[in-house]
């Protein structure tokens, strides 16, 4: 939900390649022994794998079952997590050991939208973390609420930006894809002596969360006012190999007022400083913001790519977009762009967000409006058609030329619509991208492509 105090995805990250990297070998040496195997008995049965849950300590209180979601589940009304349409709380940082307020704001805002995730209707959140007023993360995530009260969180797509620059969204989980499983973020009747529950639980990323209810009926104090019959929570992330618990004060009808942590050397809390109500004008922005992070989702994340786009007002289509750089130990052989990475802009005005419609300025040398080459005409050659056979199958490839130029990464670019068909049936639509510098040299600035599997649109990773 909000920034995990004394937990890092950028730790979780280098574990993620640590493992990879140790799955690479096993790979290695798997492969020069398979010719010695072939003479070996077979190996005992393996046990099956310890359930990681049950191994943390967790429980599951209840079974996630879509048939348990009933038509407006995206209307959270949890007396603990409340999610309003075109809600907004702004958290700031403090250091518990010098109370000085540090640089560090999260803006987590409802926005009026739906995710239909595994079936069930979630309400969708865009959650932006910035430090020293650099953007670091902007987060969509999702949260349903199941016929008996209980909250869900059934999904998660955190873009990251390090150093101010958008690398993708390594931590992304959605429920239903791979091995993801949803965890409760708020039961429907909390007391204290409940066992501690799963709040999700991810292998192929190491993410695994367990909360507790630690305390009801408290008091507290925040820079917004005092609260009373506060209920606290204990959280923990058992992978991350350390002891440390956050503390989540929730206030009845407002959420969390107050994040804290134990066993954290940094010993930071988050405050809620404003409890805002948007405008009309400022819920339509977050909603543009929210579709914008969604569409690049859909277009860059292999898990994300699974999903459908959001549903509900403001929509369009506000693409094209540059997806991040690869990990380095990834294989760095899909296309590449020319276009700079984009850079995020901290919040500006009532609604804390990123520009991410646009992408900076590229470097001279200057472009030119269109595509005008001797090899590539793009100005002149309108359509094109090439046909062949591959192993057998005709293969036919259409390129029709846009009229006019699209603006991107600071430069009129010309859009190429590309269908191609295998045996007569349509197999991958894309949309590429050219520009063309001063000095003549024409660029492949990105491209969107969206892969047709049995006749349906499944936009992938390969959207650039």
């Amino acid at each position: 939900m909000v920034a995990k105090v004394g937990s890092s995805r950028a730790d979780r990250r280098e574990r993620i390649r640590g493992r990879r990297g140790r799955l690479a070998a096993l790979a290695l040496a798997f492969a020069l022994a398979v010719a010695a195997a072939t003479s070996a008995p077979a190996p005992a049965q393996e046990p099956p794998e310890e359930d990681p849950v049950t191994a943390a300590g967790c429980d599951r209180l209840a079974t996630f079952d879509p048939d348990h979601f009933g038509p407006v589940s995206h209307r959270v009304n949890n007396r603990f997590l409340p999610l309003a349409p075109g809600t907004q709380r702004v958290f700031e940082g403090r250091s518990n050991a010098t109370g000085q307020v540090l640089e560090h704001r999260v803006t987590f805002t409802v926005t009026g939208l739906i995710k239909v995730v595994d079936g069930v209707k979630a309400a969708v959140v865009w959650d932006v973390d910035q430090s020293a007023g650099e953007v670091t993360e902007a987060e969509l995530a999702f949260f349903a609420q199941d016929r008996s009260g209980t909250v869900w969180n059934v999904g998660e797509y955190p873009e990251e930006y390090p150093q101010g620059l958008f690398i993708g969204a390594p931590s992304t989980w959605i429920t239903g894809v791979g091995d993801a499983e949803p965890g409760i973020h708020m039961p429907a009747r909390p007391e204290v002596g409940q066992p501690e529950y799963l709040q999700g639980s991810v292998p192929d990323i190491e993410f695994l969360d367990c909360a507790t209810i630690f305390e009801t009926g408290a008091s507290l104090c925040s820079p917004i006012g005092c609260f009373d019959d506060i209920l606290v929570t204990h959280e923990r992330s058992p992978l991350d190999g350390t002891n440390g618990i956050q503390v989540k004060s929730h206030a009845p009808g407002v959420g969390i007022v107050e994040i804290s942590a134990i066993n954290d050397p940094e010993a930071e809390t988050l405050e809620l400083v404003a409890f805002n109500r948007l405008t009309a004008g400022e819920l339509r922005e977050a909603n543009h913001q929210a579709r914008i992070l969604d569409q690049r989702g859909i277009q860059c994340d292999e898990i994300y790519g699974e999903t459908a786009p959001m549903i509900g007002p403001d929509d369009g289509d506000f693409g094209p977009y540059a997806c991040g750089a690869p990990p380095p130990e990834q294989d760095p052989e899909v296309i590449v762009d020319s276009a700079p990475a984009f850079t995020p802009s901290p919040p500006a005005g009532g609604v804390a967000g990123t520009s991410a419609g646009s992408a900076a300025t590229p470097p001279a040398p200057a472009f030119r409006a269109g595509v005008d080459h001797p090899v590539l005409p793009l100005g002149r050659l309108r359509r094109s058609v090439l046909a062949g056979h591959v192993r057998g199958a005709a293969v036919r490839v259409v390129r029709a030329v846009r009229a006019g130029t699209v603006r991107l990464a600071g430069v009129d670019a010309v859009a190429v619509d590309v269908r191609r068909t295998r045996a007569g049936r349509l197999v991958e639509r894309s949309t590429e991208y050219y520009g063309q510098r001063a000095d003549g040299a024409v660029l492949l600035l990105g491209r969107r492509v969206s892969a047709i599997r049995r006749g349906r649109r499944s936009t992938g990773p390969d959207g650039r």
